[in-house]
C-alpha cells in the first residue's frame, strides 16, 4: 500500500483523506488572520513613505501615497497637523483614481505626502498639483532647518503667488540625503 497521503496530480487518493478537525480549521484562520493584518498594520498607520531616489524621471502620480484629514471647523493650524498624534489620523486610499473628489464642502482639507531619500546623495524634485481650477492652496514644504517654506497660492490669488509659472501648482522640494520629511498642503 501506498503511505498516506501520497497523491496523483496533486489529489490525495479516494478513501484516505482525513478531514481536519474544527480546532485545526479555527486555529489555522486565525494565523492567516494575524498574518494578513501583520501585513496590513504600516498601512493602516499611514507609513506610505515615497522614496524620491526610487522615482523615475518621468511622472509619477502619487494620490494613492497621499493622506486626507477633513477639518470641518477648519481651525487646524500647520503647527498641529505636523504633529506624530494627527499623522495617524490621515486617512490614505480614499482617492481611486488620480485626483481626490472632496466635492462642495466648507471643510478645510490637509493632505500630507511623507517622502524621503535613501540615497547618499542631496535630490530636487517637483510635487506637482495638476488641478489649476482649486481656488486656494497652502503648501508647507519643511526647510531644513526646522520650519517650512509656505506657497500660498491657487487659482483665486494672483499668479506671482506660485513657485514657478506655470498653469498647475508646482513646488521645489529639497531632499538631504538619508532623510524623510512630510510636505503639507491645506485647501482652506
Amino acid at each position: 500500500p501506498e503511505p498516506f497521503g501520497s497523491s496523483v496530480s496533486g489529489y490525495a487518493r479516494p478513501g484516505r483523506y482525513r478531514p481536519m478537525n474544527i480546532h485545526h480549521h479555527a486555529r489555522l484562520f486565525s494565523w492567516l488572520l494575524l498574518s494578513l493584518l501583520l501585513h496590513a498594520l504600516p498601512t493602516w498607520a499611514g507609513a506610505r513613505v515615497v522614496d524620491a531616489v526610487e522615482m523615475a524621471q518621468e511622472p509619477l502620480s502619487l494620490t494613492a501615497q497621499v493622506g486626507v484629514l477633513q477639518d470641518p471647523l477648519r481651525a487646524l493650524t500647520v503647527q498641529a497637523v505636523s504633529t506624530a498624534e494627527m499623522a495617524r489620523q490621515f486617512q490614505h486610499g480614499l482617492a481611486s483614481g488620480a485626483s481626490f473628489a472632496l466635492g462642495f464642502t466648507r471643510s478645510a482639507y490637509w493632505f500630507r505626502l511623507d517622502i524621503g531619500n535613501s540615497g547618499d546623495e542631496p535630490v530636487q524634485r517637483l510635487l506637482v498639483v495638476s488641478n489649476p481650477r482649486i481656488s486656494l492652496v497652502d503648501a508647507y514644504v519643511p526647510d531644513g532647518q526646522g520650519g517650512y517654506a509656505v506657497w500660498r497660492t491657487g487659482a483665486d490669488r494672483p499668479q506671482t503667488s506660485k513657485a514657478y509659472d506655470n498653469r498647475n501648482f508646482v513646488f521645489p522640494l529639497q531632499l538631504a540625503a538619508h532623510s524623510q520629511q512630510a510636505v503639507l498642503a491645506e485647501t482652506p
